[in-house]
């Protein structure tokens, strides 16, 4: 069966989750396929590598679909979704210990350019463009602690406001800001670091 609905996105989203409540899979199918790109992207901008990304995508939708009747159709199906995902992610960092990291030259060129696409950053990210070493930015954002690597993922790269964020780490709003805050200064220190440069900081926006 297709499932169609009219309306604005968070909107078809509620509505679809509802009908997963009640069993629909077809429903739960359309979730999937809107939700898999971004759900991949975030899984891979944490490891860097497109198997565990992969297998980590999987699981946030399994997961998920186990856990569906315990989403409020109130609130955003996204920020309930990177929710769980931010948590296996997390997880998932702490099983492989955090001396284990992956390398950026076992990535294929593709899976590289592919993340360079969805960029739309401030600083520090176009600072890592205008000295023109993407594997660098990888590197540095690897390199990152966990709670400053999912803020800087969930904010440049999937590109959300601030109250989403706060809403997916169950943290005020405040704290969201003080922690992208330090997670920028940390990223451009990474980056003075790996270049061997002074990189001007210029202007931080909170």
């Amino acid at each position: 069966m297709i499932v169609m609905v009219t309306g604005d996105t968070d909107r078809k989203d509620a509505v679809l989750a509802k009908l997963a409540q009640r069993g629909d899979r077809d429903a739960y199918g359309e979730l999937v396929t809107r939700f898999q790109n971004r759900m991949y992207s975030f899984c891979y901008q944490f490891f860097r590598n497109p198997d565990i990304a992969s297998d980590l995508a999987q699981e946030t939708f399994l997961r998920a679909y186990r856990y569906i009747k315990k989403y409020d159709p109130d609130k955003k199906f996204s920020t309930w979704l990177y929710s769980i995902a931010k948590n296996i992610c997390i997880d998932e960092h702490r099983k492989m210990g955090r001396g284990k990291t992956v390398s950026i030259d076992d990535l294929p060129p593709e899976k590289i350019r592919s993340t360079e696409d969805s960029l739309h950053l401030k600083n520090p990210m176009q600072i890592s463009m205008q000295i023109q070493d993407r594997m660098m930015l990888e590197e540095a954002i690897g390199r990152l602690p966990e709670k400053y690597r999912t803020v800087i993922i969930l904010c440049y790269f999937q590109e959300m406001p601030y109250q989403e964020i706060a809403d997916v780490l169950g943290l005020n709003l405040n704290l969201v800001k003080v922690r992208i805050f330090r997670a920028k200064k940390r990223l451009l220190e990474i980056l003075n670091e790996e270049s061997g440069a002074g990189i001007p900081e210029g202007n931080e926006d909170d």
